[in-house]
């Protein structure tokens, strides 16, 4: 789950966070470990925009695509590279007005925008990489904040 659905809406905006737990031979949270985590978008319409763990001592840089794990975990934070649900017209202006700056991030009017996955990749020295797909959607009305935002409103919430 993205926290706005089950996947990340292509508006040029919408985010999500990924973590990555360092486990022991039993499968089971190391946390003791704090190996250092790359991150890395192998394919789809995404990219990196920081990573943490959590210790708030840490002097690592936020933006960078990596961190060291704190009590074995850490934290990637990725934003949708690619605008598809701008209506067309609104996107032919903005290339007409921004050209090349746009490009990549609004999609041109005759792309036919088929979302396709990010496949991210996490990776640690000596230790065996893992990729998982993170899936993408053009529908606003079920994948937006505004939908999870009205589908949550008025529910109770249980406080453990």
């Amino acid at each position: 789950m993205t926290g706005t659905g089950s996947a990340l809406l292509l508006d040029g905006h919408d985010g999500g966070m990924v973590r990555a737990s360092v486990l022991d031979g039993q499968g089971n949270v190391a946390h003791m470990a704090n190996n250092n985590v790359s991150f890395r978008v192998l394919s789809g319409p995404g990219h990196i925009i920081g990573a943490h763990n959590g210790d708030v001592s840490s002097h690592e840089p936020n933006h960078a695509p990596w961190r060291s794990a704190y009590h074995g975990l850490v934290r990637v934070v990725l934003q949708v590279s690619k605008d598809c649900t701008t209506p067309k017209t609104q996107r032919a202006r903005i290339l007409e007005i921004d050209g090349d700056a746009s490009q990549g991030l609004v999609a041109a009017p005759e792309d036919p925008c088929v979302p396709e996955p990010i496949v991210l990749e996490a990776s640690a020295p000596g230790m065996e990489s893992v990729k998982i797909d993170i899936p993408t959607s053009i529908d606003a009305s079920h994948d937006s904040v505004f939908y999870a935002a009205e589908a949550s409103a008025g529910q109770p919430v249980t406080i453990n």
